[in-house]
């Protein structure tokens, strides 16, 4: 399912690959940051190419070495102390019937961004730590279990800030596994 293959092409720089319904970003929240601009290559020579799309969202285009490509839109945005960027397939193939294309959720999925100069610094959220922390709390926002048993958000944007803010915070929460350094493509 191509769907599918364009968050597979992403997973190097989603991190956890924890997925929203809703945004983490607000329209008060949304930052714009030059430095994110430009042409980073991960390594095994996959290539992130970042533009300003608008005022308040960026276009990252994925390209696998084999050519593959996925276009994402997102907002750079501050919850807390960190800047994020939650980002969602910016239009299903054309190719597919619109019958088809109406059964797709285009699910939002974010990561921290701790750095950004001559690298970009990413992380996504320790997985099984905000799953096990959501099972826990009583008062966590709605979440449900997804495609293949992952982590699907559900709450409303409001209720999702206010708990990852927090969160985001304690210490071993961001998935050391999942951080990135990117280097910016000559």
């Amino acid at each position: 399912m191509r769907y599918r293959g364009w968050l597979l092409a992403l997973a190097p720089w989603l991190g956890g690959c924890v997925q929203s319904v809703n945004p983490l970003h607000t329209a008060e929240s949304v930052v714009l940051e030059p430095a994110l601009l430009g042409t980073w290559m991960f390594d095994g020579g996959d290539l992130l190419i970042v533009t300003q799309r608008d005022s308040a969202s960026y276009r990252f285009v994925s390209v696998a070495p084999d050519g593959e490509t996925s276009v994402w839109v997102g907002s750079l945005f501050v919850l807390g102390s960190r800047r994020w960027v939650d980002a969602r397939p910016e239009d299903l193939p054309e190719g597919w019937s619109e019958d088809y294309r109406q059964g797709f959720l285009p699910l939002y999925t974010f990561w921290v961004l701790l750095d950004v100069g001559d690298q970009l610094v990413i992380a996504g959220l320790e997985y099984d730590s905000l799953r096990a922390a959501l099972a826990r709390d009583p008062g966590a926002p709605a979440h449900a279990q997804g495609v293949d048993n992952r982590l699907l958000l559900t709450a409303g944007t409001g209720a999702l800030r206010d708990y990852l803010r927090e969160f985001a915070e304690r210490p071993g929460v961001l998935d050391q596994d999942s951080a990135r350094r990117v280097l910016r493509a000559p």
